[in-house]
């Protein structure tokens, strides 16, 4: 098994219990993932208008999306927003909670998508 496999089955392996898994490790906060997702999509958005005016004609880039948590968050806020990942089964999982969402898998080398055609990635 080449090593892009063995991480593309590693995050597979999360993809069904991906918001249980990130709850048991914060538990100790007595939050839980919706708090977190909430507050990063925040941030995002006061950086975006930082340094573009407005986040509503912004073309966004998640990269290691995941299962697309936030991305319910940023939907109406943004004017659009793409998520790529290692794990195809991850995005089977975003794309079903976000089909608005343009999703693509991602080698972890080439992004799947032109240079120029976003405003904002991140990470």
């Amino acid at each position: 098994m080449t090593e892009d496999k063995k991480v593309e089955a590693e995050f597979d392996s999360y993809s069904d219990a991906y918001d249980q898994a990130v709850n048991e490790s914060i538990a100790f906060s007595g939050l839980k993932v919706d708090f977190f997702a909430a507050v990063k999509a925040s941030y995002l958005l006061d950086i975006i208008t930082a340094h573009h005016g407005s986040s509503r004609q912004a073309a966004v880039l998640d990269i290691g999306c995941g299962i697309g948590n936030y991305h319910p968050l940023l939907i109406d806020r943004v004017g659009s927003i793409s998520g790529t990942d290692v794990s195809d089964s991850s995005l089977a999982e975003a794309r079903r909670r976000n089909p608005h969402v343009d999703y693509r898998y991602y080698t972890g080398t080439i992004l799947p998508y032109e240079d120029h055609t976003f405003d904002v990635a991140f990470t």
